[in-house]
């Protein structure tokens, strides 16, 4: 307005007008504030779901060596499941959810999420959804792995907290553990004995469908390799 007032003759600016324009300036600047903000946040957040769903691909890469097939973010119709374990123990289902910890005070306890078998108490926040969601994910693979050979298999859910400490409460509910503990959980917990044959079977049917939908999958070398 001014740079018009003394280039082009137009009429001088009253401090009405100049008001106007510096509330319409303010209000440009506070929305784009919010707007970054928003977009800060919302980066933040893929940014820990996929740090947190990389340590727990990493974590469960180490049963490899034990014999079991590991295959990540293996794709459904509607969704994806982030992990899949099969081995001599059964059939697993792993989802992963990434919160951060309040470490403002350095104690264990402000990384410590309540476990009571029907819901997950973190420090300023409850969450029942995610166990619904792991164990709707286990039930659609059961479905599937039964239909494709033929034979009725169960699949396992469990969550995986990475950076959390579980402090469990009830015997009650799925697994939930911290990544770090995988090793430690697939050797103590009660196998759902799946035959040679049968493991081989499931692995070739969930090789063909990841390898259809996705560019790689991890699994046992062979003791040819």
């Amino acid at each position: 307005m001014y740079i018009s007032y003394l280039f082009a003759n137009v009429a001088k600016p009253t401090p009405s007008s100049f008001g106007i324009v510096a509330g319409a300036i303010l209000i440009t600047i506070v929305a784009c504030l919010i707007k970054i903000a928003g977009f800060m946040g919302r980066h933040r957040q893929i940014r820990l779901r996929y740090e947190g769903a990389l340590a727990v691909g990493q974590e469960l890469n180490q049963l490899l060596g034990d014999g079991y097939f590991v295959y990540h973010d293996f794709p459904t119709d509607t969704f994806h499941i982030d992990h899949i374990v099969v081995g001599r123990k059964g059939v697993f289902t792993i989802e992963t959810k990434a919160r951060s910890a309040l470490t403002g005070s350095g104690t264990q306890k402000d990384a410590t999420v309540e476990y009571n078998g029907t819901a997950l108490l973190f420090p300023k926040h409850t969450d029942s959804q995610i166990l619904e969601q792991a164990e709707q994910q286990a039930n659609w693979l059961s479905k599937w792995i039964s239909d494709v050979i033929e034979e009725d298999v169960a699949a396992r859910a469990i969550v995986a907290l990475p950076g959390w400490y579980v402090k469990r409460t009830s015997p009650e509910g799925i697994s939930v553990v911290n990544p770090d503990q995988f090793t430690s959980f697939f050797e103590h917990i009660g196998p759902r004995e799946l035959t040679a044959e049968t493991i081989e079977q499931i692995a070739g049917h969930l090789e063909k469908r990841y390898r259809n939908e996705s560019p790689a999958s991890t699994a046992p070398e062979s003791e040819e390799n």
